[in-house]
Protein backbone atom coordinates (compact mmCIF):
# COMPACT_ATOMS: atom_id res chain seq x y z
CA UNK A 1 0.00 0.00 0.00
CA UNK A 2 1.30 3.45 -0.87
CA UNK A 3 0.77 6.37 1.47
CA UNK A 4 1.17 10.12 1.08
CA UNK A 5 1.24 12.85 3.69
CA UNK A 6 -1.65 15.32 3.79
CA UNK A 7 -1.13 18.99 4.67
CA UNK A 8 -1.26 18.05 8.37
CA UNK A 9 1.34 15.29 8.07
CA UNK A 10 -1.12 12.37 8.34
CA UNK A 11 -0.40 9.27 6.24
CA UNK A 12 -3.24 8.86 3.73
CA UNK A 13 -3.67 5.88 1.40
CA UNK A 14 -2.86 6.78 -2.22
CA UNK A 15 -5.74 4.57 -3.38
CA UNK A 16 -9.02 6.37 -3.95
CA UNK A 17 -12.47 4.87 -3.37
CA UNK A 18 -13.20 1.56 -5.04
CA UNK A 19 -11.14 1.04 -8.16
CA UNK A 20 -10.55 4.63 -9.18
CA UNK A 21 -9.92 8.19 -8.14
CA UNK A 22 -12.14 11.18 -8.63
CA UNK A 23 -11.86 12.94 -11.98
CA UNK A 24 -10.08 16.27 -11.87
CA UNK A 25 -11.02 19.34 -13.87
CA UNK A 26 -8.56 22.23 -13.89
CA UNK A 27 -6.52 20.73 -11.04
CA UNK A 28 -9.47 20.29 -8.67
CA UNK A 29 -11.96 17.46 -8.26
CA UNK A 30 -14.94 17.66 -10.61
CA UNK A 31 -17.58 17.46 -7.86
CA UNK A 32 -20.53 17.00 -10.23
CA UNK A 33 -18.93 13.99 -11.90
CA UNK A 34 -17.69 12.61 -8.56
CA UNK A 35 -21.25 12.77 -7.20
CA UNK A 36 -22.57 10.85 -10.21
CA UNK A 37 -19.81 8.23 -9.85
CA UNK A 38 -20.54 7.70 -6.16
CA UNK A 39 -24.29 7.56 -6.78
CA UNK A 40 -23.81 4.84 -9.40
CA UNK A 41 -21.48 2.88 -7.10
CA UNK A 42 -23.94 3.10 -4.20
CA UNK A 43 -26.92 2.14 -6.38
CA UNK A 44 -25.05 -0.87 -7.79
CA UNK A 45 -23.89 -1.97 -4.35
CA UNK A 46 -27.36 -1.67 -2.85
CA UNK A 47 -28.93 -3.55 -5.77
CA UNK A 48 -26.48 -6.47 -5.62
CA UNK A 49 -26.69 -6.56 -1.84
CA UNK A 50 -30.46 -6.93 -2.04
CA UNK A 51 -30.11 -9.61 -4.71
CA UNK A 52 -27.69 -11.55 -2.51
CA UNK A 53 -29.60 -11.17 0.75
CA UNK A 54 -33.25 -11.20 -0.32
CA UNK A 55 -33.30 -12.19 -4.01
CA UNK A 56 -34.77 -8.73 -4.70
CA UNK A 57 -33.43 -7.09 -7.87
CA UNK A 58 -34.34 -3.38 -7.90
CA UNK A 59 -33.37 -3.06 -11.56
CA UNK A 60 -35.97 -5.68 -12.43
CA UNK A 61 -38.51 -4.16 -10.06
CA UNK A 62 -38.22 -0.56 -11.23
CA UNK A 63 -36.77 -0.82 -14.73
CA UNK A 64 -38.14 -4.12 -16.01
CA UNK A 65 -34.87 -6.05 -15.83
CA UNK A 66 -32.92 -7.13 -18.90
CA UNK A 67 -36.04 -7.14 -21.06
CA UNK A 68 -36.22 -3.33 -21.23
CA UNK A 69 -33.82 -0.73 -22.61
CA UNK A 70 -33.60 1.04 -19.21
CA UNK A 71 -32.83 -2.22 -17.42
CA UNK A 72 -30.20 -3.17 -19.96
CA UNK A 73 -28.57 0.25 -19.62
CA UNK A 74 -28.48 -0.13 -15.82
CA UNK A 75 -26.92 -3.60 -16.02
CA UNK A 76 -24.44 -2.43 -18.69
CA UNK A 77 -23.32 0.53 -16.57
CA UNK A 78 -22.75 -1.78 -13.59
CA UNK A 79 -20.74 -4.14 -15.81
CA UNK A 80 -18.65 -1.28 -17.20
CA UNK A 81 -17.70 -0.26 -13.67
CA UNK A 82 -16.39 -3.74 -12.94
CA UNK A 83 -14.64 -4.09 -16.30
CA UNK A 84 -12.96 -0.73 -15.71
CA UNK A 85 -11.30 -2.18 -12.61
CA UNK A 86 -9.84 -5.24 -14.39
CA UNK A 87 -6.52 -3.55 -15.31
CA UNK A 88 -5.82 -3.15 -11.60
CA UNK A 89 -5.43 -6.93 -11.37
CA UNK A 90 -2.47 -6.87 -13.74
CA UNK A 91 -0.59 -3.72 -12.76
CA UNK A 92 2.80 -3.85 -11.12
CA UNK A 93 3.10 -3.26 -7.41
Amino acid sequence: MQYRKDKHGHAISALGYGCMRFTKKGGTIDLDKAERELSAAIAGGVNWGLVGLFQLDLVSLYLGGATTIAGRVAYTLAAMGGIGCLPLLFRGR
